[in-house]
């Protein structure tokens, strides 16, 4: 997400928000002597990779003055009937989802105000346009981690915090709300959200063999009532590892698909293409698409894959967007109805940045 439209939705953030027992509000220098009490606390401190030790009413002026509405930060007081009980924020960086933060005085841990203030900042996150939010804890922080899980977010890998007071110290990456209508756009067709009138265009190409016998979660003969529960199956709230774009062709229609799944190691990416489509190059050019959004969205260290070893349509097609053989297993074909050997394969997010950098 560019500077241009990072400001933009910035600007459509409400600057007051109201829940059930508390309201979040700009954070302003009357804040600070409660601010300065609450903060000033070395178990806070231990967990937050921005908050100084100690922690004087200096240090909250200038949060206020300086950071709380500044170029790179959006921030809320969380107020419990008027008093200042911690803080909640949104930390923006130029192509980077913004990274939501909070804090609570020790008195308030443990009634469901980080809860709650999230649940807030969420709506209006999601409601100004950004696509998802992204958020950190210490491996240790099991109250932080239950937090995020509460209100939606699903960790995706451990990152080691590079910067602050935790520099060093391995930390859960989680990512929160994702919109299910994205719609990404190549050159010569789009890749947008399932629709219920993709049923027969998928059944149309899936009962195919030489499709569906490529693939280890499809079923053959492949019928249109295949096609209808697996839309069902497409709900808003799913996380972005369960996100499928289908592939739409400009006066041809649905060809075929992209979907992220999670595996016992992390998140899988498969397609698949109708065989009227084969040899055009179309699959390339979708999975390209598909793993950029899938790596700014979820700031992933390694997405998997793979290929049945007869594929090696499919097998050229990973490496030449990067991805290494990592060995040999055997999956379950539904459509052979039997296991088969498969080619596992895996891409890194440093691989593929460095490719596209050489590309560009």
């Amino acid at each position: 997400m560019n500077e241009r439209i990072m400001n933009s939705i910035k600007d459509r953030l409400p600057a007051t928000l109201t829940t059930d027992r508390l309201v979040l509000t700009t954070p302003t220098l009357a804040h600070v002597p409660e601010m300065a009490v609450l903060a000033n606390n070395q178990a806070i401190y231990e967990v937050l990779s921005r908050l100084p030790h100690p922690y004087a009413e200096s240090d909250g002026r200038f949060f206020v003055e300086e950071i709380a509405r500044g170029p790179e930060e959006f921030a809320w007081a969380i107020l419990l009937e008027g008093r200042y009980i911690g803080g909640m924020g949104l930390h923006l960086l130029p192509d980077q989802l913004p990274e939501l933060g909070y804090w609570l005085g020790e008195p308030h841990w443990g009634k469901g105000y980080a809860t709650e203030a999230a649940h807030a900042v969420i709506a209006a996150a999601r409601e100004a346009g950004y696509p998802a939010l992204r958020s950190r804890a210490l491996l240790s922080n099991t109250g932080s981690r239950n937090v995020l899980r509460k209100v939606g977010f699903i960790e995706t890998g451990e990152v080691v915090d590079q910067a602050g007071t935790l520099v060093g110290k391995t930390m859960a990456h989680a990512v929160g709300f994702r919109q299910m209508n994205v719609t990404l756009r190549t050159p010569h067709f789009v890749l947008r959200p399932a629709q219920v009138g993709d049923a027969e265009a998928i059944a149309r190409y899936l009962n195919d063999f030489a499709v569906a016998g490529n693939l280890a979660r499809v079923p053959f003969p492949y019928h249109l009532s295949d096609a209808k529960a697996w839309l069902r199956s497409r709900k808003p709230n799913l996380p972005v590892e369960e996100t499928n774009f289908s592939i739409e062709l400009p006066g041809e229609g649905l060809a075929g698909h992209v979907g992220f799944h999670m595996g016992p190691q992390g998140p899988i990416i498969g397609y698949w293409l109708g065989q009227p489509f084969w040899g055009r190059g179309i699959m390339t050019t979708a999975v390209t698409a598909s793993l950029d959004w899938f790596f700014d969205t979820t700031n992933a260290e390694t997405i998997y894959s793979g290929v049945f070893h007869f594929n090696a349509a499919s097998l050229a097609i990973q490496r030449k967007l990067g991805f290494t053989e990592t060995g040999r297993s055997t999956l379950l074909c539904l459509a052979r109805g039997a296991e088969v050997e498969h080619i596992d394969t895996k891409l890194t997010q440093s691989v593929w940045k460095a490719r596209k950098n050489e590309v560009s």
